[in-house]
């Protein structure tokens, strides 16, 4: 009987030790060891605490891969309006010839014309402002919420929840990928603007060009007029002179008969 409430007593006594130790262990501020086993992806040191056991654990690199990939239909979109975009404005960037540049800027001055692209344009933007700014309302709430866990009190050190984690990263990302939608839409209209700067101004180079080319064309007619007209003048000024020589030749023999 004494034993056995002994033995009940040194368990209950171990479990007291194991929980003041644990309640430690999560208080207890994590130290460079911790960081130093996150970078050689080794096991966890003994000091860590819940906060950083859950970040070590959440942003492990497969685990990101996992969840960069677990998007939800409206992300997918973005995410494919990300890329479409990137290729657009890399295939603007390109230095194509003067027809293609010259069609891709008629198409988009037609399409900046039609209504329904302005509507459409105007909404997805709207949409892609407001989870803008609601991405960065959450990641404020997050980072109030972080400031919170560094002040002095009793919950100092506990650090957020695993699904806290996981809504900050999303948010994050979302914060990314509908920033980052909304940049290069701006610059995919910024480059085909000044696309069609360069255009017009190419073509008013070619329009003078092939003036020029009309122009040295005329005048080479020109002067083929001229070099005629001048071999014309020669032969009349050479027929002139023969004129005028059988003249003053019958003068002369006129006045020697009357003389005679």
């Amino acid at each position: 009987m004494q034993q056995s409430e002994a033995c009940r007593l040194r368990r209950t006594q171990r479990q007291k030790r194991n929980q003041n130790r644990n309640r430690s262990r999560r208080l207890r501020p994590w130290c460079a060891h911790d960081w130093c086993g996150l970078a050689t992806k080794s096991e966890i040191h003994v000091h860590v605490n819940g906060s950083s056991r859950l970040f070590i654990r959440y942003f492990h690199l497969p685990a990101i891969t996992s969840k960069i990939f677990k998007m939800t239909l409206q992300m997918t979109m973005v995410f494919g309006a990300l890329l479409a975009q990137m290729a657009v404005i890399s295939f603007l960037l390109v230095p194509l010839p003067f027809m293609i540049r010259s069609k891709i800027v008629n198409g988009w001055a037609a399409l900046r014309q039609n209504a329904n692209y302005k509507v459409g344009l105007i909404f997805v933007s709207g949409i892609m402002v407001l989870q803008f700014i609601d991405c960065v309302q959450k990641l404020q709430r997050f980072h109030r919420s972080q400031n919170l866990e560094f002040a002095p009190g009793p919950h100092m050190g506990v650090g957020l929840l695993s699904d806290q984690l996981a809504s900050k990263f999303y948010a994050q990302r979302n914060l990314y990928l509908s920033g980052a939608v909304i940049y290069l839409g701006l610059s995919i209209h910024t480059v085909l603007a000044i696309m069609g700067k360069l255009v017009a101004k190419e073509a008013l180079y070619r329009d003078s060009q092939t003036e020029g080319e009309t122009n040295t064309e005329e005048i080479a007619k020109l002067r083929e007029t001229i070099r005629k007209r001048e071999v014309e003048i020669t032969a009349m000024k050479k027929q002139i002179e023969g004129v005028q020589k059988a003249y003053d030749a019958l003068t002369d023999s006129a006045e020697r008969s009357k003389d005679d």
